[in-house]
């Protein structure tokens, strides 16, 4: 773990490395799901479902780029509560030029994917042999000797790929789709190559100075936040998870059973499904950050108390408990006077397990935090007494007991 840990640390430092990682793993995604997955109906869904493979796989990996940059969360935590602030032509700016790292760091992932997807030539294929569009069918067909039948039947040849004039069709088809991917990618380097070289230009200070700016400002976030690359592992094992699952499942149906139009159907569905369900969260995660009365380094290091608050909370809880537990035992066997272990009492316990809400006037991070600080304002009471037998009765339901010693919830 610490080598992988070693490995995505020099990645996020090495901005072209990372990003070659990134395109480097899309592009084997997308050979593994189009030779395993992809499935061509050649029917009347040719079009659609061509299309779906080729945008919405895409559009996915578009937005996962937009929830993993800190940027995005940086630019949009508080946003709707600096709306005075932002009629200043330079917060204008820099709010652009954000906005525009954020989408050239986003974009890296799919437009390799639809990059990749063209040279392959499948989903090409199958949605222009499915093309509601006679000029182009009859650009591919012509030349043909059953040129009539190519315009009507182009649609069921990915699944005919027999007789060398129907080869030679499809071959065009390809052949599209290969330039079309050619000059996706070139494109795509002359604008960044463009966009790099305006930066450049532009920029007020030196190459040295840029490059130690650039160097302290990484060595800061690493010290500010020693958990982003766990997290961000985490991120991409779950992720893994669901794809490598859903695969596996997509592969089983495809070895046993032959393809169905309900089955296309449902593929077509399960992509737009997907692609609405991240959307909806990253609208709901961003109206949630929009409307944050703290900055996000605030917001980040209240969630980094709260998980080490929980955390001491639970060993600090099992390690009293067991020496309350081993306390009362070796009092029990050896008949001896009980040494004094002090435990809160159900007022405090009360006080603390209470469901919080943060204020901006208090700057408390929890429940605990607030009783804590506020302990002198509030009434002492005494530790939790030993309960006798005929109290038993009155235990709330959350601790009852039932046969072998586990508590019914």
């Amino acid at each position: 773990m610490e080598k992988f840990q070693a490995i995505l640390k020099f990645a996020s430092k090495q901005t072209n490395f990372g990003y070659g990682l990134v395109a480097l793993i899309t592009a084997c995604g997308e050979q593994i799901f189009s030779s395993v997955a992809f499935k061509c109906p050649c029917n009347e869904l040719n079009f659609i479902y061509g299309l779906v493979f080729l945008l919405m796989p895409a559009l996915a990996l578009l937005l996962l780029g937009i929830i993993l940059s800190k940027k995005t969360w940086k630019l949009t935590t508080g946003f709707c509560h600096r709306n005075s602030k932002l009629c200043n032509w330079r917060n204008l700016k820099s709010m652009g030029v954000t906005v525009f790292q954020i989408s050239a760091s986003a974009l890296v992932a799919p437009s390799t994917w639809i990059a990749v997807a063209l040279l392959h030539g499948s989903y090409y294929e199958c949605a222009m042999t499915g093309a509601n569009s006679t000029s182009y069918t009859e650009v591919v067909c012509r030349g043909v000797n059953f040129e009539a039948k190519c315009v009507t039947e182009l649609q069921t040849f990915p699944c005919r790929n027999t007789g060398n004039e129907i080869e030679e069709i499809l071959r065009t088809v390809r052949a599209h789709s290969q330039i079309l991917g050619w000059l996706v990618i070139a494109s795509i380097m002359i604008s960044n190559l463009l966009m790099i070289c305006v930066a450049h230009c532009f920029s007020p200070i030196s190459y040295l100075q840029l490059k130690f700016w650039k160097n302290y400002t990484e060595e800061e976030n690493d010290l500010m936040n020693n958990y982003s690359t766990q997290n961000l592992i985490l991120g991409w094992l779950v992720i893994a998870s669901i794809m490598i699952s859903n695969l596996l499942m997509i592969c089983v149906a495809h070895c046993f059973s032959p393809i169905s139009y309900l089955q296309l159907k449902l593929q077509i569905l399960g992509w737009l499904v997907i692609a609405s369900i991240m959307i909806s969260n990253l609208l709901m995660i961003c109206v949630a950050h929009c409307f944050s009365p703290i900055s996000y380094l605030q917001l980040k290091f209240w969630k980094n108390y709260t998980e080490e608050e929980n955390d001491l909370m639970n060993n600090y809880s099992i390690k009293h408990a067991k020496e309350l537990a081993k306390r009362n035992l070796t009092s029990f066997f050896n008949q001896t006077l009980p040494a004094k272990i002090v435990t809160p009492c159900n007022k405090d316990w009360e006080k603390i397990s209470s469901l919080y809400k943060f204020s901006t006037k208090d700057h408390f991070y929890s429940t605990l935090h607030g009783y804590i600080e506020n302990k002198d304002k509030t009434e002492g009471c005494m530790r939790l007494a030993s309960m006798r037998s005929n109290e038993f009765a009155n235990n709330p339901p959350v601790l009852d007991v039932e046969d072998g010693g586990t508590a019914a919830l």
